[in-house]
């Protein structure tokens, strides 16, 4: 999926001699990879253990009716960046080192409702309750890179730039869900808070180009693209789950439970009797999830994509 960085605001604060400092603030829309799986395994299975299931059960003419009602579940794609560049000029180049926070948040509070309609003339209904549904990042990059003019002709000239440098991430995994089924004058009602936290370093580097089209006198106007890539080597934490059942013959039971450890992704290749899903999640359990659950790999996302930036400063 293509990544997009726009840059709203560059300040430039001209330091003395050939060496400049800039401040910018920024949008980011991208992808964060396998940490938005969390998103597309909750939404599979809602669907499988709900749609998959009454219609299956329609085949078979137990079920003559079902309808749903669908909330909205996000995905993190939208950040805020904020970045430090310190640059000096030696010969024909700009070489800086430059520091940034890359911080956004996705944060659904949203439901699920389903209601069926059996061939015996009885209904039931499900809803679930995300209160809220939350993903949140925090990047975190320090590195070198360099800027020079390689084209000048009238009006037009262009720069070339590179950077490259350490990252850390920061991920908060938030689902605080309500379940709740409703037949025949009984109910039960299921709620599972779970927290998962974790950190991680990594590397990112850039390349592009860089068009200045306009200069009048303390303020300049410049665009810029080019390709990002970032990867996170590895990522470890805490995590937290807080449970409860309770029915309406009074049935009433609570449990909690915390662990810690490394993120991998989980994979879930289940059959039942009405058919068959795949689901994959992040996860640092490392107890018993049965047999169906495997371990898919280290839980190392990637952001990557290309980016544009149009940049207004000011030299003071």
């Amino acid at each position: 999926m293509r990544k997009l960085v726009l840059s709203l605001m560059v300040i430039s604060f001209a330091v003395g001699g050939n060496w400049k400092l800039n401040l910018s603030i920024g949008g980011f829309s991208g992808n964060y990879g396998d940490y938005n799986s969390f998103v597309s395994y909750e939404k599979s299975w809602l669907k499988f253990n709900n749609e998959t299931w009454a219609d299956f059960q329609k085949e078979l003419g137990f079920i003559t009716n079902y309808s749903s009602q669908k909330g909205s579940l996000k995905e993190l794609s939208l950040s805020l960046p904020v970045s430090l560049r310190i640059s000096r000029r030696i010969k024909s180049f700009d070489f800086f080192i430059e520091g940034f926070l890359l911080k956004g948040s996705a944060v659904s509070k949203t439901s699920y409702g389903y209601n069926f309609q059996f061939s015996d003339g009885s209904s039931s209904s499900l809803t679930y309750q995300y209160s809220p549904f939350a993903l949140k990042a925090s990047f975190f990059g320090l590195g070198l890179g360099a800027n020079k003019r390689v084209f000048t002709r009238s009006w037009l000239k262009l720069n070339v730039e590179a950077g490259l440098g350490f990252s850390y991430v920061l991920f908060n995994y938030d689902n605080d869900l309500t379940g709740k089924m409703e037949l025949s004058g009984y109910w039960i009602e299921i709620k599972n808070h779970l927290k998962m936290d974790g950190k991680g370093p990594g590397f990112y580097a850039y390349a592009g180009v860089e068009v200045p089209f306009l200069s009048r006198g303390k303020f300049s106007l410049s665009l810029k693209g080019g390709y990002f890539y970032s990867k996170v080597f590895s990522v470890k934490g805490d995590s937290s789950l807080n449970a409860s059942i309770e029915d309406s013959t009074g049935y009433n039971h609570e449990e909690s439970e915390t662990w810690s450890g490394q993120w991998f992704m989980k994979e879930i290749d289940l059959e039942t009797w009405w058919g068959s899903v795949k689901y994959r999640f992040p996860s640092n359990y490392q107890g018993d999830l049965g047999g169906f659950i495997k371990d898919a790999g280290k839980f190392s996302p990637t952001i990557h994509g290309p980016y544009l930036s149009l940049s207004i400063g000011y030299r003071f």
